[in-house]
């Protein structure tokens, strides 16, 4: 009896343990419920499935911006990502882009934490990978007085010269056009940055190491491009153990070296006495801004880097615009024949006058944007738009 007496006595405080279990559990299932059914998370833009813990990061391909536009046909203007716990959002339209990145600047400004373009390949100095800081509304302010409207017509002189040398390079040897092109382009904005002579060709160290620069910065800066920025503890393993951290460190020496080197010139002429215009000068002789020689340079090498490559591209497209619609040079060629003649060149005196070509040249950069997804940006606070959640961190791609 006393056996059977325990036994009963086991078996009720065992009912009232797993009736207190229940209520624990059912009441914790419900906590979650609630919190999840009130979660923002619930109102993510719609987006393609990806694998777990990877999410979309191995759907991104070469060409990305392809992509997206694919995506916008099924998911909408506004696409969500998860880039291995990374969220994303991609602005498929000017609308979406508008209305996250221009009215809603204070939020949306910041740049994503480019581990290895920015932090180990230029020490957060290169302009477009810079965070949204005092040293960025630095640079800003400086790129503003060295490059506004009334400063421009100081580098009209220099401009003439290249378009006149173009011309005649391109007649001379027509299908080397492209390497014209490079030249030409690099030639310009490397007077305007560093008052340096005309280059002679486009095979000059000036032009490969302008052209490497800009590829490693932007190859780097790539969605996907390296797992360390879906990994952020993967940039504490020693240089020592992984290639891809040795690259980016002396990536940084050989560039800085080459920037400061190409702002040297110009501090030597300020030091001498002679007043040159250029965008180095201005960044120099302006003391209020307080940078560093190597921010300095740095900032002269953003704004060298942003004009070269990039100029050179935009007129490749142009080439071959009016090759496949050749109706749009003859319209050209008639607007300049009967604005400017035949007896001279065109000059920025005729600008306002030629709105056929100021069109064109506006065509082009809508047709083919060179850099087809921007510079990205990142959220710094949750936001909404359209109903969509977008919580903060969140990496904004514009496809252009």
């Amino acid at each position: 009896m006393v056996w059977l007496a325990a036994s009963i006595s086991d078996l009720l405080i065992a009912a009232r343990s797993n009736t207190w279990t229940t209520i624990i559990t059912v009441f914790s299932f419900s906590f979650v419920y609630v919190q999840y059914r009130r979660s923002p998370w619930r109102k993510l833009p719609p987006g393609p499935k990806g694998i777990p813990i990877l999410g979309n990061i191995f759907q991104l391909g070469k060409t990305q911006w392809f992509t997206f536009t694919e995506w916008r046909k099924e998911y909408g203007d506004v696409v969500y990502l998860n880039l291995a716990g990374q969220p994303a959002v991609v602005l498929n339209s000017l609308k979406a882009a508008a209305d996250i990145l221009d009215r809603r600047a204070g939020l949306n400004s910041d740049r994503p934490s480019y581990i290895v373009a920015s932090e180990m390949m230029s020490r957060n100095m290169f302009m477009g990978f810079t965070p949204y800081n005092d040293l960025w509304r630095t640079m800003r302010r400086a790129s503003h007085e060295g490059l506004h409207k009334a400063v421009t017509p100081n580098f009209h002189p220099t401009q003439m010269k290249e378009a006149a040398i173009l011309a005649s390079e391109i007649i001379s040897t027509p299908k080397n056009w492209d390497n014209h092109l490079r030249r030409a382009a690099t030639s310009v904005i490397a007077s305007i940055v560093y008052d340096t002579p005309t280059l002679k060709s486009e095979e000059d160290p000036l032009v490969m190491e302008v052209n490497q620069f800009t590829a490693r910065l932007t190859k780097a800066a790539l969605p996907g491009a390296h797992f360390v920025e879906s990994f952020p503890w993967m940039k504490y393993i020693p240089a020592s153990l992984a290639k891809w951290k040795q690259i980016a460190l002396e990536s940084y020496k050989k560039d800085t070296s080459m920037l400061t080197g190409l702002m040297q010139p110009v501090r030597n002429q300020i030091a001498s006495g002679e007043d040159r215009p250029s965008f180095s000068a201005t960044v120099i002789n302006d003391k209020s801004h307080n940078m560093t020689e190597a921010e300095s340079a740095w900032l002269a090498g953003s704004v060298y880097a942003a004009g070269a490559e990039t100029t050179s591209a935009v007129m490749a497209w142009w080439v071959l615009g009016v090759i496949a619609y050749p109706e749009t040079l003859k319209k050209a060629r008639a607007e300049i024949d009967s604005v400017v003649g035949r007896d001279r060149m065109p000059t920025f005196d005729d600008f306002e006058h030629l709105p056929y070509i100021r069109a064109m040249a506006k065509e082009v950069l809508r047709w083919r944007p060179v850099t087809p997804l921007g510079s990205p940006h990142r959220s710094t606070e949750d936001d909404t738009s359209e109903g969509h959640f977008i919580p903060a961190n969140t990496i904004l791609i514009s496809n252009i």
